[in-house]
Protein backbone atom coordinates (compact mmCIF):
# COMPACT_ATOMS: atom_id res chain seq x y z
CA UNK A 1 0.00 0.00 0.00
CA UNK A 2 1.11 3.43 -1.09
CA UNK A 3 2.18 5.20 2.46
CA UNK A 4 2.21 9.19 0.60
CA UNK A 5 -0.59 11.32 -1.50
CA UNK A 6 0.46 11.89 -5.11
CA UNK A 7 -3.22 12.80 -6.45
CA UNK A 8 -2.79 16.15 -7.21
CA UNK A 9 -6.54 16.85 -5.88
CA UNK A 10 -5.89 14.86 -2.45
CA UNK A 11 -2.50 16.90 -1.80
CA UNK A 12 -4.50 20.05 -2.68
CA UNK A 13 -6.92 19.20 -0.11
CA UNK A 14 -3.97 18.63 2.64
CA UNK A 15 -2.26 21.74 1.81
CA UNK A 16 -5.35 23.20 2.28
CA UNK A 17 -6.31 21.27 5.91
CA UNK A 18 -2.22 22.09 7.42
CA UNK A 19 -3.09 25.77 6.14
CA UNK A 20 -6.05 25.63 9.12
CA UNK A 21 -3.88 23.83 11.14
CA UNK A 22 -1.55 26.84 10.85
CA UNK A 23 -3.55 29.81 10.87
CA UNK A 24 -6.56 28.14 13.79
CA UNK A 25 -6.77 28.92 17.31
CA UNK A 26 -6.38 25.91 19.06
CA UNK A 27 -8.77 23.47 18.92
CA UNK A 28 -11.98 24.68 21.08
CA UNK A 29 -11.23 27.98 21.00
CA UNK A 30 -12.96 30.86 19.38
CA UNK A 31 -11.56 33.39 16.61
CA UNK A 32 -12.91 34.60 13.08
CA UNK A 33 -13.19 32.26 9.92
CA UNK A 34 -14.35 34.24 7.11
CA UNK A 35 -15.01 37.07 8.87
CA UNK A 36 -17.43 35.35 11.44
CA UNK A 37 -16.95 34.24 14.78
CA UNK A 38 -16.32 30.81 14.85
CA UNK A 39 -14.89 28.12 17.17
CA UNK A 40 -12.19 25.68 16.06
CA UNK A 41 -14.21 22.13 16.21
CA UNK A 42 -14.57 19.16 15.58
CA UNK A 43 -17.62 19.97 13.22
CA UNK A 44 -16.36 23.30 12.05
CA UNK A 45 -13.21 21.27 10.93
CA UNK A 46 -15.67 18.39 8.87
CA UNK A 47 -17.34 21.02 7.26
CA UNK A 48 -14.69 22.87 5.96
CA UNK A 49 -12.84 20.14 4.42
CA UNK A 50 -16.67 18.76 2.97
CA UNK A 51 -16.96 21.79 1.05
CA UNK A 52 -13.53 21.83 -0.07
CA UNK A 53 -14.12 18.43 -2.04
CA UNK A 54 -17.73 19.65 -2.82
CA UNK A 55 -16.68 23.13 -4.20
CA UNK A 56 -16.34 21.66 -7.96
CA UNK A 57 -19.47 19.79 -7.94
CA UNK A 58 -21.75 20.34 -5.40
CA UNK A 59 -24.62 18.31 -6.25
CA UNK A 60 -23.06 14.85 -6.99
CA UNK A 61 -20.83 15.62 -3.79
CA UNK A 62 -23.41 16.23 -1.48
CA UNK A 63 -25.69 13.84 -2.88
CA UNK A 64 -23.10 11.22 -2.01
CA UNK A 65 -22.85 12.70 1.84
CA UNK A 66 -26.76 12.09 1.91
CA UNK A 67 -27.01 8.74 0.67
CA UNK A 68 -24.34 7.36 2.75
CA UNK A 69 -25.21 8.78 6.29
CA UNK A 70 -28.79 8.28 5.69
CA UNK A 71 -30.74 7.16 9.41
CA UNK A 72 -33.12 4.09 9.59
CA UNK A 73 -36.20 7.07 9.47
CA UNK A 74 -34.69 8.14 5.97
CA UNK A 75 -33.28 11.55 6.92
CA UNK A 76 -29.87 12.23 6.56
CA UNK A 77 -27.08 13.90 8.70
CA UNK A 78 -25.81 15.90 5.50
CA UNK A 79 -28.99 16.93 3.64
CA UNK A 80 -31.35 19.85 2.66
CA UNK A 81 -33.76 19.60 5.24
CA UNK A 82 -31.90 20.80 8.74
CA UNK A 83 -35.84 20.96 10.59
CA UNK A 84 -35.11 18.07 12.35
CA UNK A 85 -31.32 18.38 13.45
CA UNK A 86 -30.01 19.64 17.08
CA UNK A 87 -27.62 21.55 15.78
CA UNK A 88 -27.64 22.51 12.03
CA UNK A 89 -24.56 23.56 10.56
CA UNK A 90 -24.44 25.28 7.66
CA UNK A 91 -22.44 24.22 4.77
CA UNK A 92 -22.85 25.64 1.22
CA UNK A 93 -26.26 26.46 -1.34
CA UNK A 94 -28.90 25.56 1.22
CA UNK A 95 -26.97 22.27 2.20
CA UNK A 96 -26.35 21.44 6.31
CA UNK A 97 -25.06 18.79 8.07
CA UNK A 98 -25.78 17.40 12.13
CA UNK A 99 -23.62 19.35 14.11
CA UNK A 100 -24.28 17.90 17.11
CA UNK A 101 -22.81 14.35 16.26
CA UNK A 102 -20.37 12.14 18.27
CA UNK A 103 -17.05 11.30 17.09
CA UNK A 104 -18.18 7.53 16.07
CA UNK A 105 -21.14 9.57 13.38
CA UNK A 106 -18.66 11.82 11.98
CA UNK A 107 -16.36 9.05 11.46
CA UNK A 108 -18.94 7.33 9.34
CA UNK A 109 -19.12 10.46 7.50
CA UNK A 110 -15.81 10.44 6.46
CA UNK A 111 -15.60 7.04 5.07
CA UNK A 112 -17.87 8.07 2.71
CA UNK A 113 -15.51 10.06 0.57
CA UNK A 114 -13.87 6.55 -0.76
CA UNK A 115 -17.45 6.43 -2.42
CA UNK A 116 -16.08 9.93 -4.23
CA UNK A 117 -13.17 8.29 -5.38
CA UNK A 118 -10.89 9.37 -3.04
CA UNK A 119 -8.23 7.31 -1.56
CA UNK A 120 -8.17 5.47 1.95
CA UNK A 121 -5.36 7.38 2.63
CA UNK A 122 -7.04 10.97 2.31
CA UNK A 123 -9.76 9.27 4.52
CA UNK A 124 -7.42 8.80 7.14
CA UNK A 125 -5.83 12.16 7.05
CA UNK A 126 -9.41 13.31 6.98
CA UNK A 127 -10.12 11.53 10.15
CA UNK A 128 -6.92 12.73 12.23
CA UNK A 129 -7.83 16.52 11.26
CA UNK A 130 -11.38 16.27 12.14
CA UNK A 131 -10.00 14.40 15.47
CA UNK A 132 -7.62 17.91 16.15
CA UNK A 133 -4.85 15.52 15.30
CA UNK A 134 -1.52 16.94 13.89
CA UNK A 135 -1.43 15.61 10.11
CA UNK A 136 1.54 14.32 9.20
CA UNK A 137 3.48 16.68 6.18
CA UNK A 138 5.70 13.42 5.22
CA UNK A 139 2.83 11.95 3.17
CA UNK A 140 2.35 14.73 0.38
CA UNK A 141 4.54 13.54 -2.51
CA UNK A 142 7.06 15.97 -4.25
CA UNK A 143 4.67 18.70 -5.62
CA UNK A 144 4.99 21.96 -5.14
CA UNK A 145 2.39 23.18 -2.24
CA UNK A 146 2.87 26.39 -3.81
CA UNK A 147 1.71 25.41 -6.74
CA UNK A 148 -1.75 24.96 -5.35
CA UNK A 149 -5.11 27.55 -5.62
CA UNK A 150 -6.43 28.65 -2.39
CA UNK A 151 -10.19 28.72 -1.95
CA UNK A 152 -12.04 31.65 -0.65
CA UNK A 153 -13.01 30.22 2.26
CA UNK A 154 -11.00 28.66 5.51
CA UNK A 155 -9.31 31.85 6.31
CA UNK A 156 -8.85 32.36 9.93
CA UNK A 157 -8.37 35.39 11.67
CA UNK A 158 -7.55 35.00 15.44
CA UNK A 159 -9.90 37.10 17.78
CA UNK A 160 -7.20 39.23 20.14
CA UNK A 161 -8.89 38.83 23.95
CA UNK A 162 -5.72 40.72 24.84
CA UNK A 163 -7.27 44.08 23.12
CA UNK A 164 -2.97 43.55 21.79
CA UNK A 165 -2.58 45.44 18.63
CA UNK A 166 -1.86 42.65 15.83
CA UNK A 167 1.65 44.34 15.52
CA UNK A 168 2.37 43.57 19.12
CA UNK A 169 1.08 40.43 18.85
CA UNK A 170 3.08 38.90 15.56
CA UNK A 171 6.14 40.64 17.21
CA UNK A 172 5.90 38.71 20.81
CA UNK A 173 4.56 35.75 19.00
CA UNK A 174 7.89 35.68 16.50
CA UNK A 175 10.20 36.00 19.33
CA UNK A 176 8.89 32.88 21.40
CA UNK A 177 8.84 31.11 17.98
CA UNK A 178 12.35 31.74 17.84
CA UNK A 179 13.60 30.97 21.22
CA UNK A 180 11.36 27.97 20.82
CA UNK A 181 11.79 27.07 17.72
CA UNK A 182 8.16 26.46 17.01
CA UNK A 183 6.25 27.30 13.82
CA UNK A 184 5.12 31.32 14.09
CA UNK A 185 1.47 31.21 13.34
CA UNK A 186 0.78 28.79 15.77
CA UNK A 187 2.88 30.85 18.25
CA UNK A 188 1.25 34.15 17.21
CA UNK A 189 -2.44 32.36 17.85
CA UNK A 190 -1.04 31.62 21.07
CA UNK A 191 -0.09 34.84 21.87
CA UNK A 192 -3.57 36.39 20.81
CA UNK A 193 -4.94 34.20 22.72
CA UNK A 194 -2.78 34.57 25.74
CA UNK A 195 -4.67 35.96 29.17
CA UNK A 196 -3.21 39.56 30.47
CA UNK A 197 -0.96 37.71 33.64
CA UNK A 198 0.80 35.65 30.61
CA UNK A 199 1.51 38.33 28.27
CA UNK A 200 3.22 40.34 31.28
CA UNK A 201 5.18 37.22 32.26
CA UNK A 202 6.08 36.77 28.42
CA UNK A 203 7.04 40.19 27.91
CA UNK A 204 9.18 40.68 31.21
CA UNK A 205 11.34 37.45 29.88
CA UNK A 206 14.87 38.42 29.11
CA UNK A 207 15.33 36.15 26.54
CA UNK A 208 11.57 37.34 25.03
CA UNK A 209 13.29 40.88 25.28
CA UNK A 210 16.10 40.03 23.50
CA UNK A 211 14.76 38.01 20.53
CA UNK A 212 12.15 41.11 20.02
CA UNK A 213 15.49 43.58 19.88
CA UNK A 214 16.78 41.60 17.34
CA UNK A 215 13.66 41.26 15.54
CA UNK A 216 12.89 45.01 15.32
CA UNK A 217 16.88 45.67 14.25
CA UNK A 218 16.62 42.98 11.75
CA UNK A 219 13.26 45.45 10.38
CA UNK A 220 15.18 48.63 11.04
CA UNK A 221 17.69 47.32 8.46
CA UNK A 222 15.59 45.84 5.81
CA UNK A 223 13.89 49.35 5.87
CA UNK A 224 17.05 51.05 5.40
CA UNK A 225 18.06 48.54 2.92
CA UNK A 226 15.08 49.40 0.74
CA UNK A 227 15.60 53.24 1.25
CA UNK A 228 18.44 53.08 0.08
CA UNK A 229 18.27 50.98 -3.24
CA UNK A 230 14.79 53.01 -3.75
CA UNK A 231 15.17 55.65 -6.45
CA UNK A 232 16.07 59.46 -5.09
CA UNK A 233 12.99 61.85 -4.38
CA UNK A 234 13.08 64.74 -6.24
CA UNK A 235 11.19 67.46 -4.21
CA UNK A 236 11.02 71.10 -5.79
CA UNK A 237 10.68 73.21 -2.80
CA UNK A 238 10.32 76.50 -4.78
CA UNK A 239 12.60 78.19 -2.09
CA UNK A 240 14.17 81.11 -4.58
Amino acid sequence: MCHYLTNFVEISYLSQMLRWENTAPPDGRKGHLDGKGEVNSQISRLAYVIKLIARDDEVRVYSTFERHTRRNDGRSYISRDPSWMNAPYELTSGWYCEGGANIKQKQDWIDSVKQLGLSPLFADCFDDFVEGKRIDKTIVSNIAVSDIEQPNFGEWRTTLTNREGYSRVRELGEAIARIKNVDVDKAVAAVAQASKENLKLWRSNAKVKAAIAEIRAERTAAHAAKAESSEELEIDLNLE
